[in-house]
């Protein structure tokens, strides 16, 4: 992923973000993409600037919250219309179920600062589900695909199936303290149910996920599916 010092940032007109509903923000662009954007006369995909969001905002210790709406927005733009509760993304490289899921269970949750962006359980045949409720960041989605990827020789990465190896993921580990430190997100494990703390109590600032509604699985699917289309970008 590239670093907040590798982008530029570019106004857009207001009757095109008015028109599309967009936030008047200004749009991360890779300084090295920056000219051929010029030259087609500052006219940007939309799948494009979801990219250059999700990639922008991973690394921001501040300032990545205001970014969300965008994102979200940009999603439901680039998204299928579909209004199916379930949804599936299946391709060469991995596979996830997105879906409404029970937060009472145990579960992995990726967080940023005090947000759950995802909650992770296990799905079909120890795949891994999701049920995402804030717009992911490209690390996020990073941390998705590796522990959504195929099994190669029966295994993951030397784990029995997914949900195994994302409970190795997702154990404590100083990289996952540094990443919170640092602002990022990290993955976490809760055996008992979301926000359910060691000692049995409740952490009231969690306690709102297990009945928030989850954000619509074609969305999510935009926002993963599209990512995976651009993640080997120069």
């Amino acid at each position: 992923m590239k670093k907040p010092d590798e982008f530029t940032h570019m106004n857009l007109k207001l009757e095109f973000l008015m028109e599309n509903k967009l936030p008047n923000i200004a749009y991360p662009v890779p300084i090295s993409h920056f000219d051929k954007i010029i030259r087609a006369g500052g006219k940007i995909d939309f799948a494009d600037m979801l990219f250059y969001l999700q990639e922008y905002s991973a690394y921001l210790k501040k300032g990545w919250e205001e970014l969300e709406p965008a994102i979200l927005r940009l999603a439901e733009i680039t998204a299928p219309e579909n209004d199916d509760p379930i949804g599936n993304i299946y391709t060469p490289d991995f596979y996830i179920n997105i879906q409404q899921r029970d937060m009472s269970l145990e579960v992995i949750t990726i967080m940023r600062g005090n947000k759950i962006l995802v909650a992770i359980r296990p799905g079909v045949n120890f795949t891994i589900g999701i049920t995402a409720f804030h717009p992911f960041d490209a690390r996020t989605i990073q941390i998705l695909l590796e522990l959504a990827k195929h099994p190669y020789n029966g295994n993951v990465c030397m784990r029995e199936n997914n949900w195994e190896y994302a409970l190795d993921m997702a154990a404590p580990k100083f990289s996952s303290m540094y990443a919170c430190d640092r602002g990022e997100s990290y993955p976490v494990y809760w055996k008992n149910g979301l926000g359910v703390c060691n000692n049995g109590k409740m952490d009231p600032d969690l306690k709102k996920y297990h009945t928030r509604k989850q954000i619509k699985p074609n969305i999510v699917s935009a926002q993963i599916g599209g990512y995976y289309e651009r993640m080997d970008w120069d």
